[in-house]
């Protein structure tokens, strides 16, 4: 059942993300590896807790994505990189659908 998840989530983000399932890993993080950013990534993240009923109250979107482009965000990446991101792994999200409930573990 876990297995069966993880590649239901997988293949979430792979239609999301338009990279073949193969290119997608547990570690791979959203935005720094899949590119995912703005709204594709809250297209993704809608989707994504519709799919599997999980509650992402406690989802904070911009420590983890930079939002859609325009000129203040160009400005803010370019200032601090995307290294002042948290990394949302693909494990990431299949913990919390396990869970049915956003959590992240910022190690």
């Amino acid at each position: 059942m876990a297995d069966a998840l993880r590649e239901q989530v997988r293949n979430c983000v792979a239609r999301h993300s338009g990279l073949a399932i193969e290119k997608i890993a547990p570690e791979s993080r959203l935005l720094h590896d899949l590119g995912i950013d703005g709204d594709d990534a809250a297209d993704l993240l809608i989707d994504y807790s519709k799919a599997f009923t999980v509650d992402m109250t406690d989802f904070s979107f911009d420590q983890f994505f930079m939002g859609e482009s325009h000129v203040f965000n160009f400005w803010k990446f370019w200032q601090r990189g995307e290294d002042h991101l948290l990394p949302l792994t693909v494990e990431d999200l299949y913990r919390s659908a396990l869970q049915k409930k956003f959590v992240y573990d910022k190690r």
